[in-house]
């Protein structure tokens, strides 16, 4: 699966950490991970972002209150991920990294992670806070594993 990872930069902090949990160095495996830290100079990075989204087929929100108030992310990533992820049958994973009213109700619809015992814990409420990257990160890639092991159109 080629997954895009789609971020407030006004989190850069908790984003870093994540994506370290995300994306160890070297060989990364099945899955790789793009965001937009992986843009080159010279390049325009919207069409960079708009291509790479047409690309993937796994969308991580990594959600916040700075994700709700982007308006990049709302007017422009958004809809073009639901349209992807229309068309290619796609898997959109929201990573609530900091507890947030309008994010959990535009992405409620969405089952988010990190859980503990049927309750969402936003990875910034734990301590160490590596630990809820850690669980974000497991649950991922659980929800990456059952979503190719269902065939198109079967309920899980």
């Amino acid at each position: 699966m080629q997954g895009f990872v789609s971020y407030s930069h006004r989190d850069f902090e908790i984003v870093g950490a994540f994506m370290t949990h995300l994306v160890p160095a070297g060989p990364s495996g099945p899955h790789s991970f793009w965001i937009d830290r992986d843009l080159t100079a010279g390049r325009i990075w919207d069409d960079d972002i708009r291509s790479r989204i047409a690309a993937s087929d796994l969308f991580v929100l990594l959600g916040s209150a700075n994700f709700a108030a982007s308006a990049y992310i709302h007017d422009h990533e958004w809809p073009a991920i639901e349209a992807r992820v229309a068309a290619c049958k796609g898997l959109v994973v929201p990573v609530m990294l900091r507890d947030n009213f309008h994010f959990a109700r535009k992405f409620g619809h969405l089952h988010n992670i990190p859980v503990v015992k049927g309750h969402l814990r936003p990875v910034g409420d734990w301590h160490p806070q590596n630990n809820g990257h850690t669980a974000a990160v497991r649950q991922l890639f659980a929800a990456v594993e059952l979503h190719l092991k269902v065939p198109a159109g079967a309920s899980p």
